[in-house]
């Protein structure tokens, strides 16, 4: 639906952070409030999910129980408080085999550095591999505290299994504020 028609059904004007969020994301014929309640709602999750515990909303959009694209949309525009949790979520990996790159495909790759999980299970292991596969680290953690580990710029692949979800070491996922999404659809409601 072009922008110059993305209004209230009832009436009334969209905010600037709303009209933000819903700029090509709202289909033709699709209510607009619908598709803005989606946003506001996934604002919600993170801030509330973060206000206990913010590497437990990280993680979920690490591990894909969030959309990526979802959460970037909502935090740009919506709930810009949330911007911490989106950047450590955006830098994190899950269980399973990456390659390590200077230059990381989310899914796929990761950067060297130092990673952490917040949430191992008790089976939580992982091995960093060099060059002919050389195993370069490899470890095991039944504690947050215990699970670490630092991929040097000369990993080849990293693999971990019972770990969740790994998120950057040194970033904090906690938003600076709690303030809740632009949760008003319209100004003349």
């Amino acid at each position: 639906m072009p922008d110059s028609r993305l209004t209230p059904p009832g009436g009334g004007t969209f905010s600037a952070p709303q009209k933000k969020y819903l700029s090509g994301r709202v289909p033709e014929g699709t209510d607009p409030d619908a598709v803005l309640e989606g946003g506001q709602e996934l604002c919600e999750r993170l801030a509330r999910t973060a206000k206990v515990d913010p590497d437990a909303a990280a993680s979920a959009i690490v591990t894909g129980d969030i959309s990526l694209s979802g959460a970037t949309a909502a935090v740009t525009a919506l709930c810009p408080a949330q911007q911490p949790v989106l950047s450590a979520a955006e830098h994190g990996f899950t269980d399973g085999l990456f390659t390590v790159t200077a230059t990381p495909v989310a899914g796929r790759s990761v950067a060297p550095g130092t990673y952490r999980a917040p949430a191992p299970s008790a089976s939580c292991s992982w091995q960093v591999a060099g060059a002919k596969g050389r195993v370069l680290a490899k470890g095991s953690a039944s504690s947050a505290a215990k699970a670490r580990l630092t991929l040097p710029a000369g990993a080849v692949s990293v693999h971990s299994a019972g770990c969740y979800a790994w998120l950057p070491s040194g970033t904090s996922a906690a938003p600076a504020s709690s303030t809740s999404p632009t949760s008003s659809t319209s100004a003349a409601r």
